[in-house]
């Protein structure tokens, strides 16, 4: 089985659609294999299909894209499932706390569209990504940063 991110759009809805000892499991296998600082893999590091780097050529980095690449955006989500059901809005923060670093890195004073999956997690993609500031604020709004 392939680990993607998916299941979180599930944990962050307004009304859970899994109880918390199955949204702890996946909010288990998800930090383990998916977080990295500010985003997470769209893949597992262990499946055969995953690749470490988002580089090279288009085609090279359209390959990578999907099965790896760590996103942005969906810090948000996992923002809001640890804060239901592991940990509360102070561990929600804790997700986006390397953000200040990375405002001073990629695109001056935003939030990359992607991740590099491996250390050192640096930006690629769009220097500056709506959704992944977006989703960034509204944690910070919603939980108290």
């Amino acid at each position: 089985l392939d680990l993607r991110p998916n299941q979180l759009l599930a944990l962050s809805l307004p009304h859970p659609l899994v109880d918390s000892t199955i949204a702890r499991s996946v909010l288990t296998a998800v930090r383990r294999e998916l977080l990295v600082p500010l985003a997470l893999r769209s893949l597992a590091p262990t499946d055969p299909a995953y690749r470490e780097h988002y580089q090279g050529d288009r085609r090279a980095r359209d390959g990578a894209y999907h099965q790896g690449t760590a996103w942005t955006w969906l810090i948000g989500p996992y923002a809001d499932a640890v804060a239901r059901f592991d940990g509360g809005p102070s561990a929600a923060l804790a997700a986006v706390s390397s953000i200040p670093a990375h405002l001073e890195v990629a695109g001056l004073g935003s939030v990359s569209e992607i991740m590099e999956s491996e250390a050192p997690f640096e930006g690629r993609g769009c220097p500056f990504q709506a959704w992944g500031v977006a989703k960034v604020l509204r944690v910070l709004r919603r939980y108290g940063g």
